[in-house]
């Protein structure tokens, strides 16, 4: 739903970057290499941070957890 909220494809390629609070990153972090082949990702940044970098940004919730999502079309 993501890619096609930013006009995209599945085909296309993207950079992620996960913003979350630190225990969510960090559970996050041990599962970056699946995240990034489920979502065809060529980058995936896990981390508390933000980035003023990002095309796109998504704010989502799973579980009562709240967290962001931030994409580059590549």
């Amino acid at each position: 739903a993501l890619r096609k909220n930013m006009g995209m494809v599945r085909a296309d390629s993207i950079e992620l970057f996960i913003k979350a609070d630190k225990e969510l990153a960090d559970m996050l972090k041990k599962w970056a290499t699946s995240i990034k082949e489920k979502v065809g990702a060529l980058r995936i940044d896990v981390g508390t941070g933000t980035s003023d970098n990002y095309e796109f940004e998504a704010r989502e919730a799973v579980k009562g957890r709240d967290f962001v999502l931030m994409v580059n079309k590549v």
